[in-house]
């Protein structure tokens, strides 16, 4: 039976709650998952939706910090999300739902502009630690063009896209390139000879 994604992932979920008889009905188009089915309920609770709290009460959403990146945590992680409650929490946590909402039609650059002028306010860096930090952000955003890569044109091969062209933007399916909308373009990288 066809099963609409979970709006907040719950830890112990009947999913039969979310089965869609109508969508099951003999006659009516239908899109199939037959593997990766967690993965993309997980992509989903991360970029449009939440995650329940261990006691089942709140929906906490997936931040990033903006200026991570720098060094490794204890886990060794260098990119750690956090779920908290509320819309939106303060710099320089960035809530992931705004890259598919709020900032859907930014390119890297405005975005991480907008983040940047927004933390020379708030953080009391200053010289090489402010820039450091102006280029992090940059970077997590997906906007290389502080190195001057070209970014307006397809990566020439899959393994330029994986490598090199990196950040927030670059790793949301749909939001790859610079002025282009969510659904103008494929996720797969077409092959040149």
């Amino acid at each position: 039976m066809a099963r609409r994604f979970m709006p907040s992932v719950e830890w112990d979920a009947d999913l039969s709650e979310y089965y869609e008889k109508a969508k099951s009905d003999l006659g009516v188009e239908k899109v199939f998952v037959l593997d990766g089915q967690q993965r993309l309920q997980s992509l989903f609770a991360v970029f449009n939706g939440a995650i329940k709290s261990s006691d089942g009460t709140k929906d906490l959403k997936a931040y990033f910090d903006v200026t991570a990146g720098n060094q490794l945590s204890d886990d060794g992680l260098l990119y750690r999300l956090e779920f908290r409650e509320g819309d939106q929490l303060p710099l320089p946590l960035y809530p992931l739902r705004n890259l598919l909402g709020l900032d859907a039609k930014k390119n890297a650059l405005k975005l991480a502009k907008e983040l940047n002028d927004e933390l020379d306010g708030i953080l009391k860096d200053a010289g090489n630690p402010r820039q450091e930090r102006q280029d992090r952000v940059r970077e997590n955003c997906g906007d290389d063009s502080h190195v001057s890569e070209d970014r307006q044109s397809p990566p020439k091969n899959r393994n330029q896209s994986h490598s090199h062209r990196k950040g927030l933007v670059n790793h949301v399916p749909g939001l790859k390139r610079k002025g282009l909308s969510r659904y103008s373009q494929s996720a797969s990288p077409s092959r040149e000879n």
